[in-house]
């Protein structure tokens, strides 16, 4: 040792106290099982009893704090020792089967040691073996005793094991409960499911059968905190089967018939877990059929959205499930109705028919902000009328999106009034202002002029900003429910749902080119063939003052159209009128759009949940007659009486109104009766 080096003698120094350290865990750790196997048949004094179990936690406790944090081997090796010395089954089987209160007591603070360390700060090298030792917990503690019982200890490794799932991530999982095969996982996996699944379904009935005004609030915790962890696990389970199915060489939807035993994917846990889903539909199904309207009823929406996930795996599953729910169709809109505004109920629009209209527009505009009255916190807009347009796009162009969400303040220049009212007139006005065909951006259909879509025409880059300046005003006036008299055509509703164009669509956008495309689409074939009408696969429009010519495909000039191509040559010219005419400007729209609503992502689901008619009542509204009966019916008197003199003058004045729907607009700030 003299001749070595000073870094040389370091090295060897780490080696040997690391071999030190080893071999002090494996002597700790290999005390434990003999600890645990001598307390089970002790027979000591009630002194000596308590101390050798005092010892047993102590032995335990020494063993992690040793766990190395510096090494990818050693850490392994050192969590390893737990499960190959027999230490977790030892501590398992101490605190089942020890007659003796103290060694019980014992075992179970030995492994509580396990299920209490500061998880988010361990070190990630630590975090991922910890899972394994937990999962040997959950599964060894779960053996349900003759009332389905689990043991206490169960939970409270069950708790941690989502900790650490959760922390580490959906993705990582696989790596971190060391299997190789999806089949692994489903084993795994599957017992958290089914034992969620029974004690769901007892909760479930427990609620039903009782008066549920009346219900425990612990049986009502305990619903929601089985659907909370029922919605976790089977989130594994499910990619877990998803993945073995594909394995396999098969594909979803797996057919359940009788001769599903003989399939290459068969596992006896697939065809357990679509029992167990029917036990959860079944029960559900009867729940649903008792809902009321009062909010107590605890989680059923999130019931379904489980039942849904499952469902995906087997055949005709998903669609049996959903029609039978649309038979309690006013159930499901109650729930809607009284589900929290932060819940995501979004999921629900893949199947639209469970629930009514009125009631999936509720959905849909719950993907806005709630309205903020909260003068501090709101975006404040100055705003001269005579330059309404310039000055509103200066200031909703400098409010970033987060501040735009929180409310908007408007106030006109040298007017005292202030308030919702100003704030619902502005967007009507400003609405008409970016609609009006004056202005070049849209225009008007030739046969519907409150109907718009983006004008085709070529503008320079600055004016495309007003494209999203309009998004972000038309979300604000669906955010504060404003009709503001104009409403979109269906070409430019299409494309903002994401949907194709056909000429269908373009009827009402441009009565000419249908006709025009209509006539070359059914003209007679040897007509067409002999080239009467001499068209190529060209477009011809103005641009800037100037005729441009544009081919629809590589090489259009010289393609001629006839009765082979025609079909496809008028496919061509709607695309590049309608949809690559105004590509840029629709996407600018959307941009701004999304600026309002909770999250970007959902402009594409809110058009392609909405019918254009929807769309018409939010945005036109419904377009009837003003019903003063109906009006007075429907108005509500704060210090005043119906037979007052007052009131009778104001409807008095109102039957000489010229303009009745100004006089709307100066009752409730709007030109247009609300659907």
């Amino acid at each position: 040792m003299g001749d070595c080096d000073s870094e040389t003698d370091s090295e060897l120094l780490l080696v040997w106290r690391s071999e030190e350290e080893t071999q002090a865990a494996r002597d700790l750790v290999s005390s434990i099982p003999s600890l645990c196997s001598s307390c089970e048949i002790d027979n000591s004094s009630e002194n000596s009893s308590i101390t050798r179990a005092r010892n047993l936690v102590s032995v335990v406790k020494d063993f992690l704090s040793m766990t190395p944090t510096y090494n990818v081997h050693d850490s392994n090796e050192h969590m390893f020792m737990l499960i190959s010395f027999g230490t977790v089954k030892a501590l398992v089987s101490l605190v089942l089967n020890s007659p003796i209160q103290c060694y019980k007591q014992a075992g179970e603070d030995s492994i509580k040691l396990f299920l209490y360390p500061n998880i988010r700060f361990m070190p990630r090298l630590i975090r991922k073996h910890w899972v394994r030792l937990v999962w040997e917990f959950c599964e060894l503690l779960y053996n349900e005793d003759k009332l389905g019982n689990q043991h206490p200890l169960y939970y409270s490794c069950r708790k941690t094991l989502v900790s650490l799932l959760k922390l580490m991530g959906f993705r990582n999982t696989w790596r971190y409960v060391y299997v190789t095969e999806p089949s692994e996982t489903i084993e795994k996996f599957f017992p958290f499911v089914e034992e969620l699944v029974k004690s769901l379904c007892c909760g479930l009935n427990a609620f039903r059968e009782s008066s549920h005004a009346k219900v425990p609030t612990s049986i009502r915790l305990s619903i929601e905190n089985d659907v909370r962890l029922l919605a976790f696990f089977s989130r594994y389970l499910v990619r877990a089967i998803e993945d073995h199915v594909r394995l396999k060489g098969q594909s979803l939807p797996l057919n359940m018939d009788d001769d599903f035993y003989n399939q290459p994917c068969y596992l006896l846990e697939i065809n357990f877990f679509c029992n167990v889903y029917d036990d959860l539909w079944i029960e559900f199904i009867q729940c649903l059929a008792k809902v009321k309207n009062d909010a107590s009823w605890p989680s059923y929406l999130s019931v379904l959205k489980v039942l849904k996930n499952f469902s995906k795996l087997y055949l005709n599953f998903e669609e049996e499930l959903f029609s039978e729910v649309q038979a309690y169709q006013y159930q499901m809109d109650m729930l809607v109705r009284l589900s929290k505004r932060s819940d995501d109920l979004l999921w629900l629009l893949e199947h639209k028919n469970s629930i009514n209209p009125i009631t999936r527009d509720y959905l849909l505009m719950k993907m806005f902000p709630e309205v903020n009255f909260d003068f501090e916190k709101q975006h404040k807009m100055l705003i001269d009328r005579s330059e309404i347009l310039a000055e509103s796009f200066k200031h909703l162009s400098l409010g970033t999106p987060k501040s735009l969400r929180s409310g908007l303040s408007v106030e006109f220049r040298n007017e005292e009034a202030v308030g919702y009212g100003v704030l619902r007139e502005w967007i009507f006005m400003i609405c008409q202002e970016l609609f009006d065909p004056k202005g070049s951006l849209f225009l008007p259909c030739p046969s519907d002029r409150r109907r718009f879509f983006p004008n085709p025409a070529p503008v320079d880059r600055r004016h495309r900003n007003y494209f999203a300046f309009a998004g972000r005003v038309i979300a604000l006036a669906l955010m504060h429910k404003v009709q503001v008299g104009i409403s979109f055509d269906r070409v430019f509703f299409l494309q903002l749902a994401g949907g194709a164009i056909s000429l269908e669509d373009i009827r009402d956008a441009d009565p000419v080119m249908y006709k025009s495309c209509k006539t070359i689409l059914e003209m007679d074939a040897d007509i067409v063939d002999s080239d009467a009408l001499g068209l190529t696969f060209v477009r011809e429009f103005e641009e800037f003052g100037s005729i441009r010519v544009v081919e629809l495909c590589p090489g259009g000039n010289s393609i001629i159209v006839n009765s082979k191509n025609r079909e496809e040559y008028v496919e061509l010219l709607i695309q590049h009128c309608f949809v690559k005419s105004i590509a840029d400007k629709l996407s600018y729209f959307i941009r701004g759009f999304g600026d309002i609503l909770c999250e970007r992502g959902f402009q594409k689901i809110f058009f392609q949940n909405l019918e254009l008619k929807d769309l018409d009542l939010m945005l036109f509204g419904s377009g009837e007659a003003i019903s003063v009966e109906d009006w007075k019916a429907h108005t509500k008197y704060h210090g005043y009486k119906e037979n007052d003199d007052q009131i009778c003058w104001f409807w008095e004045v109102y039957s000489y109104r010229r303009s009745s729907f100004h006089f709307l607009m100066f009752n409730v700030d709007t030109f247009f009766v609300m659907h």
